[in-house]
């Protein structure tokens, strides 16, 4: 026990100073998430302040918006929201896989260095609620011995829907994965508490509007998200999406829209019109092991527990981009990331020792941002002086 407190506390502290130091020096590093500024945190003020959900920003959930909201009127700061709970996403975490039986301080390590969950603690995104509470809930089904569990698990990713409905892709799989245990029981009873806390975040709404008007406003919702995400699911349009995800996740870089040689000096061209850059969405190499990781669990399938539950997170990630697109966004990068953080603390865990390998890709996983850095300020060198 005195170790796992020592691990813990050595986990989080690396955590925190990475975030901390992230903070001095975000623009050289880190993706910059205007959209934060522009639309969540306006929207969370005017929600404190008594305005109705359909009002601001009315294409995503309240909850996230509430919390930034409450911070930035009374503490006078929304981005100490996204740092707050980027800490309990890596406290969650971190109990997480210890309880699955792995190593929790390999897991925090890896997420205390990856670039878009950094970003996460730097910008008041939805993204970070959202992930913060769908990982509570797998925290709390994980096990689900307990009828009081999966009601709180639950409530839990009702939590993260309520935030932002990419929250679906993880729960539906989370629900996959408790049904194929037979628990019929505690599938019903967290499928309904979470549509029930769902509801709940628009009380307010329901209160001034009616039951009708928020039936309303949730297939408007989906509508907007058909229309402004998916596409038309032609032969070659998937095609490419399975293509583009491919690339995605067996390297590390971003694709370039609209490509413009001052801009993005180190691009070179891919299939066709295609152009991919090293520097627009270059994270720790924790990314390189999405798909072999969801391999390798795939193979234990029938051995492992936590390797179903891997698999079938991985696949509806998957199935998010898919559906919705090639772009390499944080809402794709950083779930996956998570998983394939946590799932890495399984499984070297899972060894007697660690081996020499594994402490290099740890190193490397640290080293990583030193490294995009690089790459951003030779691009803004040679922007600069191209003009």
């Amino acid at each position: 026990m005195h170790s796992k407190i020592q691990a813990a506390i050595a986990s989080f502290s690396a955590f925190i100073s990475v975030r901390m130091i992230a903070a001095l020096v975000p623009i050289f590093v880190f993706p910059v998430y205007f959209d934060a500024y522009l639309y969540y945190v306006p929207a969370g003020i005017a929600y404190v302040k008594g305005a109705l959900p359909d009002s601001v920003n009315p294409e995503h959930p309240p909850l996230a918006k509430y919390i930034i909201g409450f911070f930035a009127v009374y503490l006078n700061n929304a981005t100490l929201a996204s740092l707050l709970f980027s800490v309990l996403t890596a406290v969650v975490a971190f109990y997480l896989v210890e309880k699955m039986g792995g190593n929790g301080s390999i897991a925090v390590w890896l997420l205390a260095f990856e670039i878009e969950t950094v970003s996460l603690a730097l910008y008041p995104m939805l993204d970070g609620f959202m992930l913060f509470f769908a990982l509570l809930g797998l925290y709390f089904i994980w096990e689900g011995t307990r009828i009081l569990d999966m009601m709180v698990g639950g409530v839990s990713f009702g939590l993260a829907i309520a935030s932002k409905w990419e929250a679906f892709f993880l729960a539906i799989p989370v629900l996959i994965f408790v049904l194929s245990e037979k628990k019929w029981l505690a599938a019903g009873l967290a499928t309904a508490f979470a549509v029930l806390t769902y509801i709940c975040s628009y009380l307010s709404f329901i209160a001034a509007k009616g039951f009708g008007a928020f039936i309303g406003l949730q297939i408007w919702m989906g509508q907007f998200a058909l229309a402004s995400h998916a596409s038309i699911a032609t032969p070659i349009m998937i095609l490419n999406k399975l293509v583009g995800t491919f690339i995605f996740h067996t390297t590390t870089y971003g694709r370039v829209t609209g490509y413009d040689s001052g801009l993005h000096p180190e691009a070179f061209r891919l299939l066709g019109t295609n152009y991919i850059s090293f520097a627009d969405s270059i994270g720790a190499p924790v990314l390189l092991l999405y798909l072999p990781v969801m391999y390798w669990c795939f193979r234990k399938w029938r051995k492992s527990r936590a390797s179903r539950l891997v698999v079938l997170l991985l696949s509806g990630i998957l199935a998010w981009e898919i559906s919705l697109g090639n772009a390499i966004e944080t809402w794709f990068f950083a779930p996956g990331a998570i998983i394939v953080a946590l799932t890495l603390g399984l499984v070297m865990n899972w060894r007697p020792k660690l081996r020499r390998v594994d402490y290099l890709y740890l190193a490397i996983a640290a080293l990583w941002p030193i490294y995009a850095a690089s790459l951003i300020l030779v691009r803004i060198a040679l922007y600069w002086t191209a003009i």
